[in-house]
């Protein structure tokens, strides 16, 4: 697999969602591990990319949550990564349902900082992981998020095109052709309920307005999406917004610089001139030709008056 993919994960079959069978999102399909490889440190990245503490985490082997199906994957990695895109994920053919590697994670839920962060969601103090349940694929089903260690549904008396489409958003998935369904379309769930209302711009639902449905809506109501079929990359989106935000921030490096230097002295027209380019940004620059003489910086001169 490359380097750069993104895969969404799962904990399945555990008796509550910090544990289970460890599966990743591959070409469409929910993959299980093996446990060939399968250790502390490799159960530890897994609880840190969704959310979970990385204290007293134990490394499940033998299907421990039960058999899955599908392929197989092989994971590798070193216990520092934040998430499975850094360890080396390869097929695991020679591998078998009856080593389906599973986790149990720390039972604190947290907020870490990655620059770019995996398909979780922050409301206030607390994560909240987004699962589609029920679907015939995987991405489609009833819409649930976890909250104080219980999956909550989500009612569809708010539930439109921009939720959904935030939804996906945050999965992952393409939010060209969104289906938002209602009145379970996937079947009811259980549990509590919550509201949620967005704009559509959104790339979490923690930028929407979440709110306790429980009084108001029963899992009749339960709100569901059809994602689009291309899977979008949150890796390539964080990067382009890092590289946005270190342009502005630069920008406004070189201003401060120049002004300090030549707060106190004429600066001459030819200075006023690189000042100027220094601080114009292009979003299309024209390509330039190779050079080997560097291009000066603007110098702050004394002239008569």
């Amino acid at each position: 697999m490359a380097p750069e993919a993104t895969y969404g994960v799962r904990l399945v079959n555990g008796p509550s969602p910090s544990e289970g069978r460890v599966e990743i999102l591959y070409n469409g399909q929910w993959n299980t591990i093996c446990d060939n490889y399968w250790n502390l440190e490799e159960a530890q990245v897994v609880c840190r990319q969704l959310g979970y503490s990385t204290d007293n985490v134990v490394a499940r082997s033998f299907a421990y949550y039960g058999q899955g199906s599908g392929p197989i994957q092989q994971v590798q990695c070193s216990g520092w990564e934040y998430t499975l895109a850094s360890c080396t994920l390869t097929s695991g053919y020679a591998c078998g349902h009856y080593e389906d590697a599973g986790v149990r994670c720390g039972s604190d839920i947290f907020t870490t900082f990655d620059p770019f962060p995996w398909p979780t969601i922050t409301t206030g103090a607390g994560i909240y992981n987004v699962r589609l349940v029920d679907g015939p694929s995987p991405r489609e089903g009833r819409v649930e998020i976890s909250y104080n260690g219980q999956w909550n549904t989500i009612c569809d008396d708010t539930w439109n095109l921009e939720e959904a489409q935030v939804v996906c958003r945050q999965l992952g998935y393409d939010t060209d052709n969104v289906v938002a369904w209602s009145s379970a379309y996937y079947g009811q769930g259980s549990g509590p309920i919550q509201q949620v209302q967005c704009s559509g711009w959104e790339y979490t639902l923690d930028q929407c307005t979440l709110s306790s449905g429980d009084s108001i809506c029963g899992h009749y109501e339960d709100a569901g999406v059809r994602c689009g079929t291309s899977g979008a990359s949150p890796r390539v989106i964080g990067s382009m917004s890092f590289v946005g935000v270190s342009l502005f921030l630069l920008t406004i490096i070189a201003i401060v610089a120049v002004v300090f230097v030549c707060s106190q002295q004429k600066i001459s027209p030819s200075a006023a001139m690189g000042m100027q380019q220094l601080t114009t940004l292009t979003t299309n620059p024209a390509p330039q030709p190779a050079s080997t003489t560097p291009m000066p910086a603007p110098v702050c001169v004394d002239v008569p008056v």
